[in-house]
C-alpha cells in the first residue's frame, strides 16, 4: 500500500486491486466487514489503505496466519 496507510481508495480501486466486482466491495462495506466513509450518493465510499490491509490480514490463511 503506502507508508502509514493514509491513502484513500474508492470502491472501484479496491475492486480492481482485489479482482472482484465493485458490488462485492460494497457488500463488505454494508456488512461492516470493511470499514469506510460514505461521502454521498454521488461521491460514494472511501476506504483508507490501512483499513484494506487490516481487512486482508484478518482473512489471511496459510502457514504464517494466526489461528
Amino acid at each position: 500500500m503506502n507508508e502509514g496507510g493514509s491513502e484513500w481508495l474508492t470502491v472501484e480501486q479496491i475492486a480492481t486491486r482485489m479482482q472482484v466486482t465493485p458490488e462485492t466491495v460494497r457488500r463488505w462495506l454494508r456488512r461492516r466487514e470493511l470499514r469506510g466513509v460514505r461521502l454521498s450518493d454521488k461521491a460514494g465510499w472511501r476506504i483508507q489503505g490501512a483499513e484494506l490491509d487490516r481487512y486482508l490480514a484478518a482473512r489471511e490463511t496459510g502457514p504464517d496466519a494466526e489461528d
